[in-house]
């Protein structure tokens, strides 16, 4: 269950169907640069595609952190509850969990086609979706994110299209592109991820929730007319909302994170403290993609954001223990990109997703059940 998690976060949907895109320059990639930036001190990738060797270049440069070396602070925890097991039928495959600043429990039932609601004691609340490919229903949901408010957006990358629930009310928006990722901004729009087409097309697009418009955001790499290798592995990653203020871009692979203003602009860039190198790209067949990068690579098993801080579950840094695991995560200023300090979570078995709030810490492992834990972190 574990390893099918995994694979389905590192694009099994997209590897159904692949095809190479002509990749033209849609529009001038720097167009948006903040005064001062020099294109030359940009992040770049390496590609070897049989005897073609070239270098992608990111659409930023990436500040690098002062700090070398990790300040472990305390943590405590208390169990809360459990919802849900593999005795019973409460959830087929739950693959993600959110909550709202009211303490209700969103959990992403890939299976199911669902989103099952409960309240802050893990009382059922409700369930949103079915299996179908109409207004409210879904073939493969495969993110969600959550406004304050209670506001539900469900991504669904096969039916292409998100779906907003608002009490009982619903709204689809059909995308132009396949997307493995979305979050809102603030409370008249929302993102889209995706990294078929990123050359024609900016990774980013910002959808207005009122007419259904969209817009591209500030590419995260810059056109080049020579390319033509379809998707581009290395950008696989997550956003996150970042409190009406903007969004996160967060890689798995690239070691660092990325600032977006609320209008789709870059602002900053900062390496994480993980010492992991940029990817490469390297196909002896031109004509095959690869979606495999190595572990050592991974920067990032999964973040969220809680007001001004930016967590990142580190995957290099978790302790194998006795029994299960032991994950640290990584704590920075989202204002400043300053590392701050890092804690380790209690040794657990089986786990697929992190997330956490203000209050509680969520577990959601591969016996199908959700953990939930009170905590203080000793700052």
């Amino acid at each position: 269950m574990k390893k099918y998690y995994r694979m389905s976060i590192q694009y099994s949907f997209l590897l159904l169907t692949i095809i190479f895109y002509s990749c033209g320059n849609k529009q001038n990639q720097t167009d948006n640069l903040s005064p001062g930036s020099n294109p030359e001190e940009y992040a770049k990738i390496d590609v070897k595609l049989g005897k073609r060797q070239f270098k992608i270049s990111l659409n930023y440069k990436v500040n690098k952190q002062l700090a070398k070396k990790r300040k472990f602070v305390d943590i405590e925890t208390k169990h809360l509850f459990n919802i849900g097991s593999i005795q019973d039928t409460i959830f087929s495959y739950p693959v993600m969990v959110k909550s709202d600043k009211s303490g209700n429990i969103y959990v992403l039932d890939m299976q199911g086609c669902s989103v099952s609601k409960f309240d802050s004691n893990g009382s059922f609340v409700k369930k949103y979706g079915r299996k179908g490919k109409g207004p409210g229903e879904f073939d493969s949901p495969f993110r969600i994110d959550v406004s304050d408010n209670g506001k539900l957006l469900v991504l669904d990358p096969n039916l292409m299209k998100c779906e907003l629930f608002e009490g009982d009310n619903t709204k689809q928006f059909i995308l132009s592109m396949m997307s493995h990722a979305a979050c809102f901004v603030d409370s008249t729009s929302f993102v889209t991820f995706q990294t078929l087409m990123p050359f024609d097309y900016s990774a980013l697009i910002k959808h207005n929730i009122s007419n259904g418009s969209s817009e591209e955001c500030q590419n995260l790499i810059m056109a080049n007319d020579a390319m033509n290798i379809g998707a581009l592995p290395f950008l696989s990653g997550e956003i996150l909302s970042v409190n009406k203020n903007g969004f996160l871009y967060v890689p798995e692979f690239m070691n660092h994170f990325v600032k977006y203003s609320n209008e789709g602009k870059i602002i900053d860039a900062c390496n994480t403290i993980e010492n992991i190198k940029l990817p490469s790209i390297q196909r002896e067949n031109p004509n095959i993609i690869d979606y495999r990068l190595p572990k050592e690579n991974i920067s990032s098993y999964n973040s969220f954001v809680i007001t001004d801080r930016f967590f990142n579950v580190s995957y290099q840094a978790s302790i194998k223990g006795s029994t299960g695991r032991k994950y640290v995560i990584d704590v920075y200023s989202i204002s400043s990109g300053v590392y701050l300090h890092s804690f380790m979570l209690p040794e657990k078995v089986g786990v697929i997703w992190i997330y956490m709030d203000k209050e509680k810490i969520y577990l959601l492992k591969d016996n199908l059940e959700l953990e939930v834990l009170r905590y203080k972190l000793d700052e």
